[in-house]
Formats: C-alpha cells, structure tokens, sequence
C-alpha cells in the first residue's frame, strides 16, 4: 500500500524491476509543507463514504482491519459536522486515517492521510474499556479539526501555536458531545483540560500563551498544558462570551478569507469582533498577552428586601500564596447565578478593574449564590464562609451542574492549599458530596 495527502492518479511497473512499481498523486492544492505525508506499507483497511461523499478509510495493520471500525464511525459523523459548522466544505477528495505502530507522537494532522499510533485510533470492540473509547474519539475529532483550522488556514508562526491547537482541543468536545451525548464530556473537560490548566497557570514559572519564538530549538517547549489546555478554555469561554451564532459567522469568514494562507491571531479577534459587535481584541488580550489567571474575592453585604450587593475584587493567584508583585489584572466575564433559577445566569457583567459591585435584587437572604455559571470563567472564586456554607445544599440536591459540583471543591482545595482559605472550611464542604454520583466529580475529588 502506498498513500499520499492526494489520491492516488496512476500506478505503473518499473519497466526494468517487476517487484517496484511507480505511484503518482494527484496535485495537492497550496499548504503547508508540514502537513505532506507519505506512507508505504502493507495494511488492511476499512473504507467508507460520508454524508457529503468525501472518502473515507481507516488504514490497520494486516488482520486488524475490524479494530478501525470504530474510528471511522467517528470521522464519518464528525467531518460533515464540523462542514457545517464552518459552513465550509471539506477541502479535499479523502480523509483517510492510518494507525502506525511506532509512531513517536500520539497522532499527526497531516492533511487528507492522518497518521496515529496504534493506540489512539484503534479499537478492539470486544475488550477495549469506555475509557479508551472515549479517549480515541476525542483523538480523531482533534485531529479532523485541523483539516480546517491549522490545514486551511496556517499560522503565521509558532508564536501562534496555541490557537492552532487551543481551538482544536475546544470544538472536538463540542463534536464529541453532539454525537455521544452518553459521554458527559463537558464535565471531563472541566476535570482534565479546565482544572489542569489551572494546575499549571497558577506557578510562577508559568508562560503567556503567545510567547515569542525566536528560535527552532524553542518549538517543542511550547507543545504544554498552556497551549493545549489554556488556549481550549480561552477559546470555550470566548465562545461563550460572544455566543455561538456570531462565534460561527466569525469562524466562517475568518477561514474564508485566510484559505489557503497563514494568519496571525488577532485576525481571527477581529473578524469575531466584526460578527459579534463586542471588544473581542481588547477582552482577549488580557488573556492570551500575560501569564496566568485571576481569583475573585466576594465579600458580601445583605441589605434589606431581599437585595444582596457583592463586592468583587480580581488578584492573580499563584499556587504558593505569594504575592503578585506585577499586579496583573484581567478583563473577566463575571456570571452570577442563584438559587430561584439556578439554569440561568441572573447577572452578568465585564469586570474591567481591580474592584466592582454587584446588586442582586429578589434574592432571599438565606438563598445560595454562586459565580462563574458552569464554571466556563478563566477565574477561582473565593466566598465568605457564610456564602460558601449556603452552597451545601445545591450541591447536595445536585441543583448545580456537575461541572459547578466538580469546580466548587476544586477552588476550595486550591485555595486552602495555597492558604488563602481555611481547610475547616474544605471539610465542611466535602460532607455535602456524600451522595455524588458524577464518577467524574469523585475523580477530581480523589485527586485532592
């Protein structure tokens, strides 16, 4: 078997050696030089054609062409979903993916012929776990992700990895949840991506998600939790910022005019910016320009008539307790919501200073509270003992989402860690989770 990015335009016999044959491919369109691949080997293969004719196979080794079937269910689903999305067609005639038992990285984007190790596109459907299922769907979507965003349209330079890979590791859990709903795969990306980003964003030796190369021996040093894990929670939450009607128009004529071109970030913000009529480059910045990420105070004082004012302060947070001698501050969509409605965000506002207040009218003195909704925020949030005891019993009756359950804990852990709030505080907390059923919710808990 030969394969190239491009199908395969003729094959003949060397006229003076029957056991060598020539293969030539048809002529890729403009891209980048990285995303040429070649294989040649013998493999088994399975083959499909998606709702949008493109061509299909997942390539196995020799007797183990069942174990790819899984695979390709995944990319016959995921390719006309993220079609659509874009609203871009899919930009070439194959989308094949082949699985390589020595493969030195976990899978590479080439464009049209996906190359994997073994272990993260294969499937054995008798004994593999759920665990490993998951696990090679979210792989395939990231990587067919990138037949648009990184294929289509190149960054400029390694500066700009992160929105390469960061965009990616957001929209495969998007695909993955459309598709596998049974997963619960926004409350691991909370667990695994969200929560480990804030692990390693929170030490001082931390870096900026764009972070100047000046070198090639620099490349591999940003390949980390920054440009993977940040970069997919800046993305999530941008998205949610400006919402998902805008954030695709915005997608879509970004990747429309950049075809077959490189760009640089701030491209992107202004076409965002354009579709959403929102300050995206301003609010971005703050985020993708400096390192790490902000802890909210709330301080709060009840007043008559069910009227309750919240008084925010913004601070980096450093793992160690230190002090932030920089004294960075962040542009933070601030949500609130309580118990009368906890599905809906009561108030949301930009927090653009060190300081703000909030009034929340008609809400009952004894009442829970609670910021971030689903925990979708690049920010810890501190409470008042009182204000965080109140929230006991949305955790227990499962009132809050199980990403909100799984972040609450996790805060209050980190914090405590860092000595800016008391373990007592932690105890009383973890009693309300005693009838937790999230298997994801009690990992993360485990992990404290």
């Amino acid at each position: 078997m030969t394969n190239q990015t491009k199908p395969i335009k003729s094959e003949s016999e060397f006229s003076d050696n029957k056991e060598w044959k020539i293969t030539k491919f048809d002529r890729t369109p403009i891209m980048s030089t990285y995303l040429v691949a070649y294989v040649v080997g013998e493999y088994d293969y399975v083959e499909i054609k998606d709702s949008n004719g493109v061509s299909m196979k997942v390539y196995t080794p020799v007797g183990k062409k069942e174990h790819g079937r899984f695979a390709l269910d995944i990319a016959s689903k995921v390719l006309p979903f993220y079609a659509e999305y874009f609203n871009i067609k899919y930009p070439i005639a194959k989308a094949d993916q082949i699985a390589i038992s020595d493969f030195d990285s976990a899978a590479m984007e080439n464009w049209g012929l996906v190359t994997y190790h073994e272990m993260r596109l294969l499937i054995d459907p008798k004994f593999s776990s759920m665990e490993t299922r998951q696990h090679v769907t979210i792989v395939v979507a990231h990587e067919l992700a990138h037949q648009w965003f990184g294929n289509l349209v190149t960054m400029d330079w390694w500066t700009d990895l992160w929105l390469n890979e960061g965009f990616a590791s957001w929209i495969e859990y998007l695909a993955v949840d459309k598709f596998y709903p049974e997963f619960d795969i926004w409350t691991q990306f909370v667990a695994d991506t969200f929560a480990r980003f804030l692990i390693h964003d929170a030490l001082k030796s931390s870096h900026p998600i764009e972070v100047p190369i000046e070198h090639p021996a620099e490349i591999d040093g940003i390949f980390d939790a920054i440009s993977y894990s940040k970069g997919s929670s800046v993305i999530r939450m941008l998205h949610d910022y400006i919402g998902d009607d805008a954030f695709r128009k915005g997608l879509h004529n970004y990747l429309t005019e950049y075809s077959y071109k490189n760009t640089v970030t701030v491209n992107l913000w202004s076409h965002l910016s354009q579709a959403s009529n929102k300050p995206v480059n301003e609010v971005m910045s703050s985020w993708t320009l400096q390192m790490g990420y902000p802890l909210v105070t709330v301080i709060e004082e009840k007043q008559p008539n069910n009227t309750r004012i919240l008084k925010l302060k913004q601070q980096r947070f450093i793992a160690d307790g230190s002090v932030d001698n920089e004294n960075l501050q962040w542009k933070i969509r601030i949500t609130v919501f309580t118990k009368s409605n906890p599905n809906l965000i009561a108030k949301q506002i930009l927090m653009d200073q060190p300081e703000i207040t909030i009034t929340l009218e008609n809400v009952s003195e004894n009442d829970w509270i609670k910021l971030n909704y689903h925990s979708i925020g690049l920010y810890r949030v501190k409470y008042q003992s009182t204000t965080l005891g109140n929230l006991k019993e949305s955790i227990a009756d499962k009132k809050l989402s199980s990403q909100d359950r799984l972040m609450t804990q996790d805060d209050v852990a980190a914090l405590c860690n860092a000595g800016h709030q008391s373990f007592v505080d932690y105890l009383k907390l973890i009693l309300s989770y005693q009838n937790e059923d999230n298997c994801t919710v009690w990992k993360s808990i485990g992990k404290r």
